[in-house]
């Protein structure tokens, strides 16, 4: 299970990381879909869950920002304890993310 708090940690952390994980971007995502999946993927290790196989409707890892978004919504959904307005935390992750990537170039 994870809470509010340790759900917002999660995106502070990954959000300090955001130019090395940009860096490592592979060419046919944009920003928005690497950062998405990056969360996926801390997200599904914080609670011992295998990445490649989530909430199990994707083959693989998400690589798009929507099937993202749907992992990490069903993720939470049976996770998070209790129930929060995660979308919320997600939607201000990504804002601060994109736009210091904006602000740097």
């Amino acid at each position: 299970m994870i809470d509010e708090a340790e759900f917002k940690a999660l995106c502070e952390e990954l959000r300090a990381e955001v130019p090395s994980i940009l860096k490592r971007r592979p060419p046919h995502m944009n920003e928005e879909s690497i950062l998405l999946q990056e969360l996926y993927v801390r997200l599904c290790k914080r609670l011992g869950i295998d990445p490649a196989v989530g909430a199990g409707s994707l083959d693989g890892l998400p690589e798009d920002a929507l099937s993202a978004i749907f992992e990490i919504n069903e993720i939470m959904r049976q996770h998070a304890s209790p129930s929060f307005n995660h979308s919320k935390i997600v939607k201000e992750f990504l804002h601060e993310s994109l736009r210091g990537i904006t602000e740097a170039t």
